[in-house]
């Protein structure tokens, strides 16, 4: 900054209200300017500006502090009492303060030098100058990047909603601006996947708001580019038959409702890639909210009877690591599919689940477990999204962990059953189409998937074949309900947890809520259970052996 004269008296405050006084209302006539020669260059000091720039700068100025609603060169050329067009011989000095970082333009349009400009000038600046002080301007990062570039982009589509454009302006505009950033990433690979320009237009508009809100509303976004309601209405009927460049690049998706106003789009995990390159991991963790890690598993000692115990004890020895990695060594120099697909079937309570968990355990494997009410949107056709989703997420998981995942569907044949006669319902349609889209999957996929279900008849036929391993869960036996009790309850003598064994016909997870009811009868009671109160607790686990009560 030059030195001031009298810079001990100096007032940048009064400097300004000065300046900006004597200016009003002067139409910049050359004799009403002479007149503050001295305070302009005093003022163009203080700014670090030229005295013309400090000139424009002290009208802003007045305006800004004056006013909270939007400043744009019309309020200048009022003050002034010009004609719009006799600013444009400032347009330099606008740029000028722009580069200096003394105020900020929205919604700046190129082929208009600012006219529909909105000018700001920062928190901090202000306060400087209300302190007298000398301004510091924060040295931003000038290298172009994407987010000021769809930050740009999205001014410009504001002025599309306001109708101050026409959609072919709003499109001029944006390929402007994609020549002023002809070097980010995100345009150049834009170009290379040779979208038209409506497409681009809505993921640049997009890529800011998922910055802003996390989604698009797609009747908002839409009424903003298009002047015509026909071209918004055959633009919407692309994206709701996914005919839509976008979503066949996998770039964007719709989400919501059946009705205009209730959709939102959204970017997927591949458009994130695009817009924010290495920083998209930041932003796409939605799919570890529904992992469970070994190590949070509680260890459980299952008891089987002796064929499924074999079973199990394979599957789990074929899973551990260096195991399976030569499994899958040999399937594929075989050309046979390298997937690993279990369906555990049987009763209620057998244990299914928990084996699933205790084997991720034993092999220090991550679950993906699959939320099945969530597969099934109560939106027409967005449950076929979904479960893409959960095989695309999938694989994207495995691509970031040494071991590979399990992904567990429980009580699949809520999605596995058999497929219906889909002519007459359009609930049908789709539970079919869900239902191919994941035979689809399964016959390519190179995973490990387990499923449980508690009625494997409902399940569909074209599913058996897809499934290498298919291990049955009977209610134990005897002599397995003997091993449990005497497992989890050892203080029973021997003939106790044979009568116990032989008299109620439970599966291991009703034994276990019997052991969950003693457990809460020692705490309250301060003693331990007496066999007969066991025997209590047993014949009331089951409704059928409990006493009818009423009507």
């Amino acid at each position: 900054m030059m030195k001031l004269e009298n810079e001990s008296e100096f007032n940048a405050l009064k400097l300004l209200i000065q300046v900006s006084t004597k200016i009003k209302n002067s139409e910049l006539k050359d004799y009403r300017l002479k007149k503050i020669e001295a305070q302009l260059k005093d003022l163009a000091n203080y700014l670090d500006c030229k005295e013309k720039e400090a000139l424009i700068f002290a009208v802003i100025f007045a305006l800004f502090v004056a006013q909270t609603q939007r400043l744009d060169t019309s309020d200048i050329a009022r003050y002034l009492s010009v004609d719009y067009l006799e600013l444009l011989m400032y347009q330099n000095d606008l740029e000028g303060l722009i580069k200096k970082g003394l105020i900020k333009a929205k919604n700046n349009l190129k082929s208009i030098p600012y006219k529909n400009a909105n000018f700001t000038i920062e928190s901090s600046i202000l306060q400087a100058i209300y302190s007298n002080e000398k301004i510091v301007i924060e040295n931003y990062n000038t290298k172009q990047n994407n987010f000021d570039f769809v930050s740009k982009i999205s001014n410009i589509i504001e002025l599309r909603s306001e109708e101050e454009i026409t959609t072919s302006s709003l499109i001029a505009e944006m390929e402007n601006l994609e020549d002023e950033f002809e070097e980010i990433n995100l345009v150049k690979k834009l170009k290379e996947i040779r979208l038209n320009e409506l497409d681009k237009l809505l993921f640049y508009g997009m890529c800011n708001d998922f910055l802003e809100y996390g989604f698009t509303h797609l009747n908002i976004t839409l009424s903003n580019t298009f002047d015509s309601f026909a071209d918004k209405i055959c633009f919407l009927r692309g994206l709701k038959c996914e005919k839509n460049r976008l979503q066949e690049m996998n770039l964007i998706k719709l989400e919501g409702g059946d009705f205009f106003t209730d959709t939102t789009l959204k970017l997927t995990e591949k458009g994130v890639e695009i817009f924010l390159e290495e920083d998209a991991k930041l932003f796409t963790t939605k799919s570890e909210k529904n992992i469970l890690k070994p190590e949070n598993l509680t260890y459980m000692e299952l008891i089987y009877d002796e064929e499924l115990k074999k079973k199990v004890d394979f599957l789990t020895q074929s899973l551990m690591s260096s195991n399976h990695q030569k499994l899958q060594n040999r399937l594929n120099q075989k050309a046979l599919p390298m997937g690993i697909t279990v369906i555990f079937f049987g009763a209620p309570g057998t244990g299914k689940t928990e084996t699933a968990y205790q084997i991720a355990k034993q092999t220090g494997r991550e679950i993906m477990q699959v939320d099945i009410s969530q597969t099934k949107s109560m939106w027409f056709g967005e449950s076929e999204k979904i479960i893409k989703e959960v095989f695309n997420d999938y694989r994207k998981i495995c691509t970031q962990k040494k071991n590979t995942p399990i992904l567990l569907f429980n009580e699949a044949d809520a999605v596995f059953g058999k497929r219906k006669d889909s002519s007459f319902s359009n609930v049908t349609q789709t539970e079919n189409a869900l239902q191919n889209i994941i035979l689809e999957e399964m016959e390519k996929f190179d995973g490990i998937l387990f499923a449980t279900t508690n009625l494997n008849q409902n399940l569909d036929v074209a599913f058996e074949r897809r499934f290498l391993f298919k291990l049955k869960f009977d209610n134990p036996s005897t002599e397995t309900k003997l091993k449990i009790w005497k497992d989890k309850l050892p203080t029973l003598a021997k003939n106790e947890a044979d009568e116990l064994a032989r008299k109620f016909a439970f599966s291991g997870g009703e034994i276990e809520n019997i052991i969950r009811k003693i457990s809460m009868d020692e705490v309250l009671n301060g003693e331990n259970v007496t066999f007969e109160k066991i025997i209590q607790h047993c014949e009331v686990e089951k409704f059928e052996n409990r006493k009818r009560v009423g009507f």
